[in-house]
């Protein structure tokens, strides 16, 4: 019977081990920099002036006819553009808050197409 417990616990160990190496999680670095853990365990760097500029939020984006509203080219210039804190958000999206004080919604699968790290 306790071979069998041991077995049953082993078995639950190695599943919930999977489970979190099988999803992309992004994570905060010292300075404001951010990495991007992909499935499998790679940890990649991610532009924060990239990110930010890819928000498609609607203060970003009009809603309506999909244009973007931000100056891309401000942001992707701005050297001083750190992010402040990321936050999970379900199993698949993260929530960035930005030294310019924006906050962006981010699917982690979105990320890892823009770091070129997707399996897609």
């Amino acid at each position: 019977a306790l071979l069998g417990l041991a077995k049953g616990l082993l078995a639950t160990l190695l599943d919930a081990r999977a489970r979190s190496g099988d999803r992309a999680t992004l994570r905060l670095r010292h300075g404001g920099f951010l990495d991007l853990r992909i499935p499998g365990g790679e940890l990649r760097p991610v532009s924060c002036n990239e990110l930010r500029a890819a928000c498609r939020c609607a203060e970003c984006i009009d809603e309506r006819t999909g244009e973007q509203k931000l100056d891309r080219q401000r942001i992707l210039a701005d050297r001083s553009l750190r992010a402040r804190a990321v936050e999970a958000v379900g199993n698949y999206g993260a929530e960035v808050r930005w030294s310019d004080g924006h906050r962006s919604l981010l699917s982690l699968r979105a990320v890892e197409q823009l770091t070129g790290s997707s399996a897609m």
